[in-house]
């Protein structure tokens, strides 16, 4: 439901470091260039203001089958087009072609009782990712334009900034924190080498498709004070008020990406057919798709720890939240315990409760694409939209306005110490979620036709929306151990051990809404597809063997790492695929030639250990990417990098 990320950032006030990588897979493709520059500079008063750039520039890579299947009418007199001989390599659906930056800076400066700070980053990232092909053939493509078919190309240009700013100091025995933080992240997307083919051979190949933005304020107030209760330990106490503002906000591309142009093919084997509508292989967004959501929320909580005797922590934490919007009041706790058997040796347990309010972008998101899908096992091009829960279309459809999400959490588990030179950890889990928000399946059929056009839209479409789907159990175990050995003159060897099982099961699934059943008897709401991707598209277990090395001026690193089996599932049982358990090596070795300089090299998936090939789709098909498509690692194979660093 919730996760923490402590990001460290870097606080020397003199000197700083210097790094240049590059990296490719073995084919040679996905190179990817970055370079990281941070500097400290001194403040007085023992202050200082430290600068960091991080710039990265990575290539495209492809791991696609040939297409299959005529590319090209036949020719007069029935014969095949000699350009049919051509390669048919396509595919360009595949790791992203991405420039991208990164600036930050962290300061600190102290002034009598109270030491000013503030840091920000600012990020621009611009993306180029391949789409499937869409051959000459199909009413997908305009030959005066594209004689020989295209594979778009989707576009975004995002820019992300945060900025905050805060002093901190200590008053009748408090310490406190007052900070205020402003971020907002805009992305623009667009399609490229693509076409509107409704629009005929006037269609524009290059189009802005959708304007997104989402802004974040926060104003934190935080105290912590240790009392003296006579016991083992001081009490420890913390309490805070917060105040978030959230706004989220979409916007239509050009009209001439999503409009239907009228285009009728007027000669030869697509006469009178009319042209596809919409930007092929892009996510458009209509002015009905357009929305805009804020809301404020108000929150406070308490922290207390205990240590009644040496041996035995307890600790109590408890928040209330307030949010103007249709999330309501929550109430949040959280007990700890812990015991210490032996110094050695401990016993921990947790219990909690938890809340998440819908996201402002589950509520009010909404577009319209073009994309291939693969159905009983054979590729199929449709044209899906996901529909605001708010919208006219969504509200005929069934959607009603989210509820967050709540959680009732516990884990039990020790911490143990062997011996001085070890560590070993187990914690045990469950996890249960009421009302767990996701995307339905794809809705489509007669009955959501006469939905959609009693709404204005075209039939054919495949609609999903946003809802409180299922109530799950997640039920895992964690395991974390490390042991470190020192060999003499041939160095020291750390090695560590790390598995997870994790399950998700599903408890209860939200009813098909009646607006649904009184149009089709065969709709399902939550499909076993959209069923799938809670309970079996990720691997229940994991373990990583690790060692680290480090003798001399070398520091080497290895690691094994297992991924269990995935499945696919198809809304049809017998076209479900299952890629296997697989092991990939990591390895690098780093060599330090001074002090101040080093050396790296090193691989991730040293074996070029790749998914296992897509069983479908079969038949007719434009080049789909040949290994699993929810793999869990990365499908380009075997990634080889140098890494120089010099510190000053």
């Amino acid at each position: 439901i919730a996760g923490v990320i402590n990001i460290i950032l870097k606080q020397n006030d003199n000197g700083g470091s210097v790094s240049t990588s590059y990296g490719e897979y073995t084919k040679g493709d996905g190179g990817t260039i970055r370079q990281t520059l941070d500097n400290g500079f001194a403040l007085p008063n023992d202050g200082f203001f430290n600068l960091s750039l991080d710039a990265k520039s990575q290539q495209t890579a492809v791991r696609a089958r040939d297409a299959t299947g005529a590319f090209y009418y036949r020719q007069p007199d029935g014969s095949a087009d000699p350009r049919e001989a051509n390669d048919k390599d396509v595919q360009k659906n595949g790791l992203p072609k991405i420039k991208a930056i990164n600036v930050a800076y962290n300061a600190e400066l102290p002034l009598d009782d109270v030491t000013l700070y503030s840091f920000s980053t600012l990020s621009q990232r611009d993306a180029r990712g391949g789409q499937n092909y869409r051959r000459p053939n199909s009413t997908n493509i305009i030959p005066s334009i594209y004689p020989d078919g295209t594979a778009p190309f989707y576009t975004l240009r995002e820019t992300d900034y945060q900025v905050a700013a805060g002093g901190k100091g200590q008053v009748a025995a408090w310490n406190w924190d007052l900070s205020s933080t402003f971020g907002r992240d805009k992305g623009v997307a667009g399609a490229d080498e693509t076409l509107n083919a409704s629009l005929g051979p006037s269609s524009p190949t290059h189009f802005t498709t959708y304007t997104n933005y989402f802004d974040q304020w926060t104003n934190n107030l935080d105290l912590t004070r240790a009392f003296e209760v006579g016991l083992s330990k001081p009490l420890q106490v913390s309490a805070g008020l917060e105040h978030r503002h959230e706004r989220y906000k979409t916007e239509s591309g050009d009209p001439l990406s999503y409009i239907n142009g009228g285009y009728v093919y007027p000669s030869g084997p697509l006469a009178g057919q009319p042209g596809a509508v919409g930007a092929q292989g892009a996510i458009t967004l209509t002015p009905e798709d357009e929305g805009q959501a804020s809301r404020n929320s108000y929150a406070s909580y308490v922290d207390v720890g205990l240590n009644p005797t040496e041996k035995f922590y307890v600790g109590v934490a408890g928040r209330f939240e307030h949010y103007d919007d249709s999330s309501g009041n929550t109430r949040s706790g959280k007990l700890s315990l812990r015991y210490d058997l032996t110094p050695e040796f401990a016993l921990r347990g947790t219990l909690s409760n938890g809340f998440r309010a819908p996201s402002l972008s589950q509520s009010v998101y909404a577009q319209t694409a073009n994309q291939y899908t693969t159905v009983n096992g054979v590729s199929q091009f449709v044209e899906a939209k996901s529909v605001r829960v708010d919208s006219p279309l969504g509200q005929a459809l069934g959607a009603e306005a989210l509820k967050p999400e709540k959680s009732r959490n516990i884990s039990v588990g020790f911490a143990y110490k062997p011996v001085p030179e070890a560590n070993i950890t187990v914690d045990a889990y469950q996890i249960e979620i009421s009302d767990r928000i996701a995307q339905t399946g794809f809705l489509f059929g007669n009955g959501v036709d006469q939905i959609l056009q009693a709404n204005g839209y075209r039939p054919g479409y495949r609609v999903k929306y946003f809802t409180n789907a299922a109530d799950t159990t997640t039920r895992g175990i964690d395991l974390v151990t490390d042991y470190r050995v020192d060999y003499g003159a041939l160095g020291t060897v750390k090695y560590g051990v790390a598995a997870n099982y994790n399950k998700t099961t599903i408890d209860s699934i939200k009813s098909t809404p009646a607006a649904l059943t009184a149009v089709g008897s065969s709709l399902v709401l939550f499909d076993r597809v959209a069923q799938g991707y809670l309970t079996v598209a990720n691997p229940k277990t994991k373990l990583i063997l690790s060692a680290n090395w480090k003798v001399d001026q070398f520091d080497i690193n290895a690691s094994l790492n297992r991924y269990d089996k995935v499945i696919a599932r198809d809304a049809n049982p017998a076209y479900d695929v299952t890629y296997g358990a697989k092991w990939l090596t990591d390895l690098e070795v780093a060599y330090n030639f001074t002090k101040d300089l080093n050396l790296a090299v090193g691989a991730n998936n040293l074996l070029n250990v790749k998914a296992d090939n897509n069983a479908f789709p079969q038949g007719d098909v434009n080049g789909f990417p040949k290994f699993g498509s929810i793999s869990p690692f990365d499908p380009y194979g075997a990634f080889w990098y140098t890494r120089a660093t010099y510190t000053f």
